[in-house]
């Protein structure tokens, strides 16, 4: 157990952390649109926007992932929502916030395809699938 357990555990850290921080950034970004005055309508408009992007990635990624790899897959759609997280603060219009959420949920949606691909393929290579 602990061999099977050792390897995979940078990634299922990973995993924590970045659904923690997803959750504290959500939560976050809703006080700060109230704090803005931004109307629960639109505040609502703005998180729901990220669960728009999972439909593109469900679609998209499978093949992002085959072309490019696991590593690779994965730190490109971490950096792209890291680069989108960043955006939001240095540009604060609500067109904008929608359009980045989209692009977080996409990112988000990815990564966690990513991991999920990434174990399937560590369980086969230890003949357990």
């Amino acid at each position: 157990m602990k061999a099977t357990a050792r390897p995979l555990s940078p990634l299922l850290l990973s995993v924590g952390v970045l659904s923690l921080g997803n959750g504290l950034f959500t939560i976050l970004l809703a006080l700060r649109m109230t704090a803005d005055g931004y109307s629960s309508a639109e505040t609502g408009l703005v998180l729901g926007a990220y669960f728009a992007g999972f439909i593109p990635a469900m679609l998209t990624a499978p093949s992002i992932i085959a072309r490019v790899g696991h590593i690779r897959g994965y730190a490109a759609f971490a950096a792209t929502a890291a680069a989108a997280v960043l955006l939001l603060p240095i540009v604060t219009h609500f067109a904008v916030w929608v359009a980045v959420r989209v692009v977080i949920g996409f990112c988000l949606a990815a990564l966690f395809m990513t991991v999920e691909s990434w174990l399937n393929v560590r369980r086969r290579w230890h003949g357990r699938g």
